[in-house]
C-alpha cells in the first residue's frame, strides 16, 4: 500500500497555493497619520457638528453621511474615551472606498491612537430574554458599501446583525472587535426577497463574540474569498426560545473559498424537552458550499455537533473537539489531519454520543488523529449506510469501538504502511508539523 492511493482524498479540492495566499491575505492598510490629502471625520457621543475636528465632531448617526462624503483612503474616527454610544437605530451605509484605499472606520483616543475603544450599546434585553427586547441591527451595509474597514470597536445588546449585509458588496474588513449579547455579530441576509447578499472578499480577524442566540457569523449566497482568523464565539448557552437553534459559524448556499484559522466556537445549544433532539453546532457548512478549510480550530460544549460538515471536499487541519454530543459529524467528502476528539457529551434530549459520526454515502479520511478512549460503551465511530471511513493512525491510536451499518466500509491502517519515507511518520501530537504535511502531500 502506498500513500499515492490516498493523496486524492487527502488534498483539498482548492489548490494549496490559493489557500496559503488566502490565509495570509492582508486588507489594504489605512494611510498613516502623516499621509497627505487624507480627510478625517470625527464622532463623539452626542456630537452635532460637521466632523472636521473634535471640537466640531458629529454624532454616531452621522457615520453613514461621513462615509458618503469620504474619498478613498479617508477615515472616520469614533472617540472611545468619552463614554458609551447608546442607539436604538440601524445605520445604513451605502458608500465606501476603492480596492487599494478603503474608507476606514476606526475607534480611537483623543490623539488618534488605539488606546481607547468606543462601545456602542443597543436595546436588546440584558440579560437576554427571548420574550424581551430583541434589539435592532446596527450597521446595515447596503449596495455600494464596498472597500470598507471597521476596526477597534466594541458592541453590546444588538439584534440580528451588528453588521447586517443585505446586498452584494466587496472587500469588507472587520478587525479588533468585541461584542456581547447579540442575536448575530455578522448576518448575511438579502433584504430583497429573491435577491442576493454576496460578499466578495471578507476578513474577520481578532474578534470576540460572547453571548449570542443565533450565530457569531452567518454567511450565505455566493460569498467567497473569506478569511476568519483569531476569532472566539461563545454563545454562553443563550436560549433562543421558540426561534431556531444557534450555530457558531454557519456557511450556507454556495459560500466558497473560506479559510478559518484559530477559531473557537462553543456553547451553542438548543434547550428542548428530554424527548426532543437538541441542535446547536459549533461549525456548520451546508451541502453546496465548497473550498472550506479549517486550521487549528476548536468546537466545545455544543449540544449537537462540534463540526457539522455537509460540504463536499472540506479539509480540517489540527481541529479540536470536546464536550459536544457528536464531536465530528460528516455528511459528504472530508479529510481531517491530526484531529483531536475528547469526551463527547450529551447535554440533553435524544441522540447518542460519539467521536466521529459519518452519514450515509459520506467519505471520510482521518490522518494521525487522537481520539477518545475507544474502550467505553459508546462508539468512537458511528457509520451510516454506504459510509466510508479510512483511518490512518499513528502508534497505538487505532480505535475498535465502531457502530456501523452493514453497508459501511471502515479501513484502519497504520501511517507507517502508507508513508513514502520514514521521515513522514510522526507522533500524534506533531503529526501535522509543516515537515510532515509537506512529506505526506508530495510523495
Amino acid at each position: 500500500m502506498s500513500v499515492g492511493t490516498y493523496v486524492s482524498f487527502l488534498m483539498p479540492r482548492r489548490s494549496v497555493a490559493f489557500l496559503v495566499a488566502l490565509a495570509f491575505a492582508v486588507v489594504p492598510a489605512s494611510t498613516g497619520a502623516d499621509a497627505p490629502d487624507r480627510t478625517i471625520f470625527h464622532i463623539v457621543p452626542g456630537g452635532t457638528g460637521e466632523g472636521d475636528d473634535w471640537d466640531s465632531a458629529g454624532g454616531l448617526d452621522d457615520l453613514p453621511a461621513f462615509i458618503a462624503r469620504a474619498e478613498p483612503g479617508d477615515e472616520v474616527w469614533i472617540r472611545g474615551d468619552l463614554g458609551p454610544y447608546e442607539t436604538d437605530k440601524s445605520l445604513s451605509v451605502a458608500a465606501g472606498g476603492s480596492a487599494h484605499a478603503p474608507v476606514v472606520v476606526r475607534g480611537v483616543a483623543a490623539d488618534g491612537s488605539r488606546t481607547a475603544t468606543p462601545e456602542i450599546v443597543g436595546t436588546r434585553s440584558s440579560p437576554f430574554d427571548p420574550d424581551g427586547d430583541a434589539g435592532t441591527e446596527l450597521f446595515r451595509l447596503e449596495k455600494g458599501a464596498d472597500h470598507l474597514t471597521f476596526t477597534n470597536l466594541a458592541f453590546a445588546d444588538h439584534g440580528n446583525g451588528v453588521f447586517r449585509i443585505p446586498a452584494d458588496i466587496r472587500d469588507l474588513s472587520l478587525t479588533d472587535m468585541r461584542a456581547s449579547n447579540v442575536t448575530r455579530f455578522v448576518e448575511d441576509y438579502a433584504s430583497d426577497g429573491g435577491g442576493t447578499a454576496t460578499v466578495t472578499g471578507l476578513l474577520i480577524e481578532q474578534v470576540e463574540v460572547r453571548g449570542y442566540s443565533k450565530s457569531a457569523i452567518r454567511l450565505r449566497y455566493d460569498t467567497n474569498d473569506v478569511v476568519i482568523r483569531d476569532v472566539l464565539g461563545d454563545a454562553e448557552r443563550q436560549d433562543p426560545g421558540s426561534d431556531d437553534f444557534s450555530i457558531g459559524v454557519h456557511l450556507d448556499d454556495t459560500v466558497h473559498d473560506v479559510w478559518l484559522e484559530r477559531v473557537t466556537m462553543r456553547n451553542n445549544v438548543d434547550p428542548r424537552g428530554e424527548d426532543e433532539y437538541w441542535n446547536g453546532d459549533g461549525f456548520a457548512a451546508e451541502g453546496a458550499t465548497y473550498g472550506i478549510t479549517l486550521r487549528d480550530t476548536l468546537a466545545a460544549g455544543n449540544s449537537d455537533a462540534g463540526y457539522d460538515l455537509k460540504s463536499d471536499g472540506v479539509t480540517l487541519i489540527r481541529p479540536h473537539a470536546r464536550g459536544n454530543m457528536r464531536n465530528y459529524r460528516f455528511w459528504g467528502r472530508a479529510t481531517a489531519f491530526g484531529c483531536h476528539s475528547a469526551t463527547p457529551t450529551r447535554h440533553g434530549g435524544t441522540g447518542s454520543t460519539t467521536d466521529v459520526w459519518v452519514g450515509d454515502d459520506a467519505e471520510v479520511r482521518l490522518l494521525a488523529c487522537v481520539l477518545s478512549d475507544g474502550t467505553s460503551s459508546r462508539p468512537t465511530f458511528d457509520m451510516g449506510d454506504r459510509a466510508s471511513l479510512t483511518h490512518l493512525y499513528a502508534g497505538a491510536d487505532r480505535r475498535v469501538r465502531i457502530d456501523a451499518e452493514d453497508t459501511a466500509t471502515v479501513r484502519q491502517v497504520p501511517i507507517a504502511e502508507v508513508a513514502c519515507t520514514a521521515g513522514a511518520v510522526a507522533t500524534p501530537l506533531d503529526a501535522i508539523s509543516s515537515a510532515f504535511y509537506r512529506e505526506i502531500s508530495t510523495c
